[in-house]
């Protein structure tokens, strides 16, 4: 969950503007809302009384409001343009050759939701087998593809059951 906030004390124009943006699984939480709070919103008034008590006419000052103001705005189409550009990504399909006694690419990294198909272009069956148990394809035959949908985080080391020889890697990372 993400979350917002615009905050704005006194009359409008006061200049006492500040936008807070933050997400994580615990943005909704009060206590980090709170906690941000005490940090961000002391120094913002803080600043804004020093510029107002060194500044003498009524022009500057209305200078220095506009600024405030248009510093938070600013602020917060930043947090809501970073809060969209992290949107989720559609699952994607990912592809690993066997041809010549290898798995091509070696090394793989996807996302949880991703699926992988392994696609034999080799002359003799082989297999895709993860030394922790986390998935197995069983024999697959020549010009034939086993796929396979990853739900976990973390590296799966897998080799070939028939040639262990044959060895390779999926980082699943969020």
């Amino acid at each position: 969950m993400s979350a917002v906030l615009l905050l704005s004390t006194g009359r409008f124009g006061t200049g006492r503007t500040v936008a807070l943006c933050f997400d994580g699984p615990r943005a909704d939480d009060n206590e980090t809302l709170k906690a941000l709070l005490i940090e961000v919103w002391p120094a913002h008034v803080a600043h804004l009384d020093h510029c107002k008590s060194s500044q003498s006419s009524t022009g500057k000052r209305r200078v220095i409001v506009r600024i405030s103001i248009f510093t938070a705005s600013l602020g917060l189409i930043m947090c809501t343009m970073s809060l969209a550009a992290r949107a989720p990504s559609r699952p994607q399909t990912h592809t690993v050759t066997i041809e010549g006694m290898q798995f091509v690419p070696e090394v793989l990294t996807v996302a949880p939701g991703d699926t992988v198909v392994w696609v034999n272009r080799d002359l003799v069956p082989h297999t895709a087998t993860s030394k922790t148990g986390n998935f197995d394809s069983k024999d697959i035959q020549v010009d034939k593809s086993w796929k396979y949908t990853i739900r976990k985080t973390g590296d799966f080391a897998y080799i070939c059951t028939f040639h262990p020889t044959m060895k390779a890697m999926l980082r699943v990372k969020p």
